[in-house]
């Protein structure tokens, strides 16, 4: 008994405390790598993970009176263990600064563009009009800001990093990953449609649950077929082409099978479990 609990708490800390987001952002970042032949850059991995780590815990962290916040495991988690989560995330957040000091000049300037990005659709209480204004509040746009933002730190960068980022050559892989997480964020805006609808005007808000699920379905199409292109154009061979197709139809089920009463870890671990999933398949396609 002792050692499940064990378990659980491992599993509960991982998952609730943003650790496994950051991983999956630098899973992606990763599988940029693998795409293109590049070796790993784990300075700049780490610091992809310091600052999704410490960026997601001020962007989404518990804020309110408890009466107006979702009820879920992952608010629970984040309020019991709030200090210690917002400690932890200002040293990862300094860290992860120090670091990005010995990046090239392109990565620092992407960098601080996901940031004002990340800053501009920021949801911080703030009792103040003006500071409570932010791009997400913008119908539809919510989705967007974090595709974009999360395309540029996994796609555009490590190419930067490693001087071949080219907008002529890459804009269709760009458009590839830019549309593959725009179709892994919709879930949570589903699950999120009661808690958002006060604030934010979201996709399953402006258009119903139903639509929202087409338009994610449309967007892992529109991956799937500019994966495909760019495999007929000799970008990548078919040892990345069948690891995309194999997590964009895994997309697919988890967005169908989403309603906003599903477990938290449906979306905190299995949904955001796929970019580790295809970085994976990447890894295991390309050496064995």
């Amino acid at each position: 008994m002792k050692a499940q609990n064990s378990v659980f708490r491992f599993v509960n800390a991982w998952v609730y405390s943003n650790f496994w987001v950051a991983l999956s952002a630098v899973a992606l970042a990763a599988s940029t790598s693998l795409r293109y032949h590049l070796s790993f850059d784990l300075q700049l991995l780490a610091v992809l993970f310091l600052f999704t780590f410490s960026a997601y815990w001020f962007l989404r962290h518990p804020t309110g009176a408890p009466a107006v916040l979702p009820e879920s495991a992952v608010v629970s988690y984040q309020l019991q263990h709030k200090k210690t989560l917002q400690l932890v995330a200002v040293l990862a957040g300094v860290v992860g600064l120090l670091l990005s000091l010995q990046l090239s000049k392109p990565v620092l300037f992407t960098l601080i563009v996901a940031v004002v990005l990340s800053l501009l659709y920021s949801s911080i209480v703030v009792k103040n009009a003006i500071l409570d204004l932010g791009l997400r509040r913008i119908p539809g746009v919510k989705i967007v800001i974090i595709a974009l933002t999360w395309t540029l730190v996994t796609f555009v960068i490590p190419l930067q990093q490693a001087a071949i980022w080219n907008l002529d050559q890459h804009w269709k892989g760009f458009a590839e990953v830019f549309c593959f997480v725009f179709a892994i964020t919709l879930p949570f805006d589903i699950r999120d449609k009661g808690y958002d609808a006060g604030t934010v005007k979201t996709l399953p808000i402006l258009f119903g649950t139903r639509v929202a699920k087409i338009l994610g379905v449309l967007a892992v199409v529109a991956s799937g077929l500019l994966a495909v292109l760019q495999w007929r154009q000799g970008v990548f061979g078919w040892q990345v082409l069948v690891p995309v197709w194999l997590v964009l139809e895994a997309t697919t089920l988890f967005i169908w099978l989403t309603h906003s009463k599903r477990n938290d870890l449906f979306f905190s671990f299995g949904v955001e479990s796929l970019p580790v999933v295809l970085f994976f398949l990447l890894f295991i396609f390309r050496y064995f």
